[in-house]
């Protein structure tokens, strides 16, 4: 087993049969790991034998993905998946059971960092048609976000209003309800009230004052043309 790290260290090497507790993921046959550079990156690969501190051999084609090829661990990203029951250097069949078996692939989907790569995938391979109605249906629904939190907010503000503000009086709730029905019918005026009314209108019409007339200007008379009389027509 070979460490991510350059250096060794007694406590990341096998002790018999069993690897010593550590946080830290190992290179190690058996290990899924995700390809990250070249022809066949954001695929899976399993490592069935270790060359050297630098490089691996992996086999993807469990995943349908890579071949089985020597790779240096730098192109590669270990992830924390482990087959078990992995042996140096074994054949695919025997591969594509022991990942069946242990339902790596479902593991692996419902990781976060899979969907991530996924959504990427998707949004790379997707046409400008398909963009275009992801963004038309973000739109759609901010817009639901934006009337549905205007309505909230108008509704806390109604209710913050009505445990401050005093109780309304009798008169309020009167005009409030003159409002709200605006097609009941107005109390009648009396015929002395409709007299009282006239008068005042009167006497508001003969307040009026003439600004030309005070300031000494007079409206000018425009005089009416007449019309010339027409030569009489000459006699031959």
């Amino acid at each position: 087993v070979v460490s991510t790290q350059s250096t060794w260290d007694v406590s990341r090497i096998l002790t018999g049969d069993k690897m010593v507790k550590d946080s830290k993921r190992y290179v190690e046959i058996g290990r899924v790991v995700l390809i990250r550079f070249g022809r066949y990156a954001d695929t899976l690969g399993i490592i069935i034998e270790i060359v050297d501190h630098h490089w691996v051999m992996i086999d993807g084609r469990c995943f349908a993905g890579a071949p089985r090829r020597v790779v240096n661990l730098r192109n590669l990203a270990l992830t924390t998946l482990v087959v078990p029951k992995i042996y140096r250097g074994m054949h695919l069949q025997h591969l594509i059971k022991a990942v069946t078996k242990d339902k790596t692939q479902k593991k692996w989907d419902a990781q976060p960092i899979a969907k991530k790569i996924a959504k990427q995938v998707n949004k790379k391979q997707s046409t400008d048609l398909e963009r275009w109605r992801i963004q038309y249906n973000h739109q759609q629904r901010s817009l639901l976000i934006k009337t549905r939190f205007a309505l909230l907010k108008k509704a806390a503000m109604r209710s913050a209003r009505q445990q401050t503000l005093p109780a309304p009086s009798k008169k309020h709730k009167q005009k409030m309800v003159a409002r709200r029905n605006p097609d009941k019918p107005k109390p009648k005026t009396s015929k002395q009230e409709l007299n009282a009314a006239r008068r005042e209108r009167k006497a508001r019409s003969g307040l009026k004052l003439n600004a030309t007339a005070l300031m000494g200007f007079k409206k000018r008379q425009m005089k009416k043309k007449t019309p010339k009389p027409k030569p009489a027509p000459k006699e031959a």
